[in-house]
């Protein structure tokens, strides 16, 4: 849930200045590797931003005294967009396969096909389920097993 939550965060900070096609519909370890460089970028006029900014932009893009302006603002709002972009895939934990599978937790997801799959792959990753099983295995002993 939380997993899914920060990669649609992730998927929407670029969708507002990368190609979408680059982006929707792609895996986590694909939004990891999208390369933040100008030719993945949408045109200066196409980036996501309210209304209002939209407006300016285009005021001062058909002003051709304020056409050095515009074309400053535009690379300052690139160069924005691609440092939140490049701190949120740097910071968060998109690649954590114990916060991706700890959802199988949830009650909405434990009929589906995919939990126990992910139930799996979370004891496989916690280090303490690893010591117990180790700790079981060489003690030869079951924990339910009355004394």
């Amino acid at each position: 849930m939380l997993h899914d939550e920060l990669t649609e965060l992730v998927r929407k900070m670029l969708l507002r200045f990368v190609k979408s096609e680059l982006i929707e519909g792609k895996s986590v370890r694909h939004l990891l590797q999208v390369p933040l460089v100008p030719e993945s970028y949408v045109p200066d006029d196409k980036f996501s931003v309210g209304s209002d900014a939209r407006a300016i932009l285009k005021n001062l893009k058909v002003d051709k005294a304020q056409y050095p302006v515009y074309k400053t603002l535009c690379l300052d709002i690139r160069k924005l967009f691609e440092a939140c972009a490049n701190h949120l895939l740097k910071k968060l934990p998109l690649s954590n396969v114990i916060l991706k599978n700890i959802a199988c937790l949830s009650p909405l997801l434990c009929k589906e096909l995919q939990s126990l799959e992910m139930m799996l792959a979370l004891v496989a990753n916690l280090p303490y389920c690893k010591a117990a099983e180790i700790k079981y295995l060489l003690s030869g002993t079951s924990t339910n097993k009355k004394k």
